[in-house]
């Protein structure tokens, strides 16, 4: 088997272990009522979005440490998927991309996909 094939399979056995979907999320400061009220309804409506497509929470809204680096000022939310590929459905699904906009003036949100 030449090196190519090895690591096309090594490509394909790494999409398909679980994956972990980790967001840092902060603040902004002063958000309006109004934006608080649309975070409020993303909130309530992402956990079910999430059960939906096999995800499962490992923290929701954890405090971290440092132990090393810069810390950022963030809120850590991990969530256990399949595989990258259920990560993907669940972020560019329809119904997320609806209520992603609901977090907007809120917070700021780093999302990453963590495979392995």
């Amino acid at each position: 088997m030449g090196n190519y094939a090895k690591t096309r399979i090594a490509i394909n056995d790494w999409r398909e272990m679980t994956a972990l979907a980790i967001f840092e999320v902060s603040q902004i400061e002063n958000p309006s009522i109004e934006q608080i009220k649309d975070y409020e309804i993303y909130r309530s409506l992402v956990p079910d979005l999430i059960k939906k497509h096999n995800g499962k929470y490992l923290i929701r809204g954890g405090n971290a440490q440092s132990l090393e680096g810069v810390m950022p000022a963030a809120r850590w939310h991990v969530i256990e998927f399949e595989n990258v590929d259920a990560v993907n459905k669940f972020w560019q699904s329809d119904e997320y991309q609806r209520i992603k906009g609901l977090r907007a003036g809120v917070v700021n949100v780093r999302a990453v996909i963590v495979s392995g």
